[in-house]
């Protein structure tokens, strides 16, 4: 980095111990108890207010882009409540409430989230290997039409889905992230109700139990500005994954899977081996062309996107040789920057949270001491994103040369 992290009081974020969530791009809310706490990281000023008494008790609390917070309560009588608070210049305004229903059995949400510009409320319910996800809208608040229960695929019975994660530049498209699973379901409207089509991953975590030699998770996942889906797992894989469809016929094997089935399979465009750098935590984008990681060695990496040079969707025997090769052929993402986490602080142990704003032009990391570091990204981002476009002139000129 050009400059290092800066240090922070741990009296501006009490506790520290649970991640807090962007309002805005530099606008933090936390919990304390029954006291939500919003902090205004440029002015440094911070505003309390009690929180709502019929929503005390165990809850969720996420953020979203537009200056909303979303509290969840636990189920009642197979629904739960999804409170969405605007928030003003005099804390908490009036709150639009949603019913959701989670069934008999289960005793609240997943997992909660907002589209893109907020009209729409994604919620994640159920058991393992028997969760679905709800979709409602945040005008009529009532279930959008054939959304109200989307059975997740999954071919683990344990699996757990455990974050939506939405398109930031579609509202109809999301992920849903678990254990060693993820369905992507893309949205479309018709005359009088909506279809969904899901997208499964189970072929490709066949593959991976299959190649890997140690247990493996998923441990983060963020959405290219192309749409591409980036998963990482906690072995230091990077895959690159799509709803697009490949060209050539499908498998004997994929094909055996798809019938009688109701999704799709996920592509797969490149895979990276990542070992050396150790797993990554956290990652996001800053701007469209570059991807900044935060390992579980402490490295923060940076990386120049591409997205002119992302390959066709491999085929399974392409994806494993890319397996064995660490992704040594792709050239869709390239690491241009290294910096140390404990360089930067001097903290060289396990990290609580690390989270990052809305634009990814500021990191957060909360130490296990209870020590808080934060980090501008923006002028390493303008640097890369300028190398980018110089090298998509080259790659523009090698073209012209090719056709001539």
């Amino acid at each position: 980095m050009t400059s290092s992290m800066d240090s922070l009081s741990i009296d501006l974020l009490v506790g520290g111990a649970a991640a807090p969530v962007f309002i805005h791009e530099s606008v933090l809310a936390y919990r304390v108890g029954n006291v939500l706490c919003v902090w205004d990281t440029e002015t440094e000023e911070c505003s309390y207010c009690r929180m709502p008494p019929e929503q005390d008790g165990p809850q969720q609390l996420l953020g979203s882009h537009s200056g909303r917070l979303i509290l969840a309560s636990k189920a009642l009588d197979g629904a739960a409540k999804v409170m969405i608070y605007p928030i003003g210049p005099k804390g908490l305004e009036a709150a639009t409430e949603i019913t959701v229903a989670v069934g008999k059995a289960c005793t609240g949400l997943t997992a909660v989230a907002l589209s893109s510009c907020a009209p729409r409320l994604f919620a994640l319910a159920g058991t393992p290997g028997q969760q679905h996800l709800a979709v409602y809208s945040t005008e009529t608040r009532e279930a959008l039409p054939g959304l109200e229960w989307v059975q997740l695929p999954s071919g683990c019975p344990s699996q757990r889905f455990t974050r939506i994660l939405p398109y930031p530049k579609h509202k109809d498209l999301q992920a849903v992230i678990g254990d060693q699973e993820v369905v992507v379901a893309s949205l479309e409207k018709t005359y009088e109700t909506f279809l969904v089509t899901k997208y499964a991953s189970d072929t490709i975590t066949d593959l991976l139990n299959t190649v890997g030699k140690a247990p493996w998770a998923l441990s983060a996942a963020a959405w290219c500005p192309t749409g591409h889906l980036l998963v990482a797992t906690s072995t230091g894989l990077l895959l690159c994954l799509s709803i697009e469809q490949r060209k050539d016929p499908l498998t004997e094997e994929e094909s055996g899977r798809r019938a009688g089935s109701d999704y799709e399979l996920l592509s797969v465009h490149f895979a990276i081996g990542m070992e050396a750098l150790g797993p990554i935590r956290h990652m996001f984008f800053c701007g469209d062309k570059t991807l900044i990681t935060v390992h579980t060695s402490n490295q923060i990496n940076f990386w120049a996107f591409h997205k002119d040079r992302i390959p066709e969707p491999l085929h399974s025997d392409q994806l494993e040789a890319q397996l064995q090769s660490n992704g040594a052929t792709q050239r869709a993402l390239v690491l241009v920057r290294t910096s140390s986490l404990s360089d930067d602080t001097g903290h060289r142990g396990v990290l609580k949270w690390v989270v990052s704003s809305p634009e990814g032009h500021m990191l957060w990391v909360c130490t296990d001491g209870g020590r808080l570091w934060s980090a501008n990204m923006t002028e390493q981002c303008r640097m890369i994103a300028e190398e980018v476009d110089r090298a998509q002139g080259d790659d523009d000129a090698v073209h012209e040369v090719e056709k001539v």
